[in-house]
């Protein structure tokens, strides 16, 4: 089997519990206070909360392309030139795929990436802890690949929460 898969916990809870640029993103944060880092962080769950709240009532583009690709498919006509465009296909070239895992059993679930030298990842909150499990195909990523992502994951949660602890805005014992 080609897949590699890696399981981890991400145990370092309290109690309550998204493009590349010109500018190298360790720069960038490194000149911004933190008062800056905490509100584009804010603005970052934001715009995530709408996007998800987009595509789940029927409103994310990727989906409707698909639906009109496999109706285009099921026509028998040709395919429109749109869907063999290196733009649309760059635009649905995923790397990374992710997917929360709801449920109160404890316990890990896995899908294998949508490309070969992407990912997989779920995560699967439980109380005060996250079960984590990354997969890649070993034949096309680094060795311990997928072991790598859940640790930078882990590590930042940690800086996020390391930022908001620090933040006189935020209360992260809130419920």
């Amino acid at each position: 089997m080609d897949t590699d898969i890696a399981c981890g916990k991400f145990t370092a809870f309290s109690k309550s519990s998204i493009k590349s640029a010109g500018l190298s993103p360790d720069a960038f944060i490194q000149t911004i206070s933190s008062s800056e880092k905490c509100a584009l962080l804010r603005k970052a769950i934001e715009q995530h909360q709408l996007y998800t709240k987009m595509t789940a009532t029927g409103h994310g583009f990727d989906r409707h392309l698909l639906g009109l690709r496999l109706i285009a498919a099921d026509s028998g006509d040709p395919t429109p030139s749109i869907f063999a465009d290196p733009t649309y296909e760059n635009a649905n070239h995923f790397s990374l795929t992710t997917s929360q895992i709801t449920g109160k059993q404890d316990f890990g679930a896995s899908f294998d990436p949508l490309i070969p030298d992407g990912y997989g990842f779920t995560y699967n909150l439980q109380g005060h802890y996250m079960n984590l499990t990354a997969s890649t195909f070993k034949s096309k990523t680094s060795d311990n690949a997928a072991v790598n992502l859940i640790n930078a994951f882990a590590a930042s949660l940690l800086d996020m929460r390391k930022l908001l602890e620090g933040s006189v805005e935020v209360d992260i014992n809130e419920k």
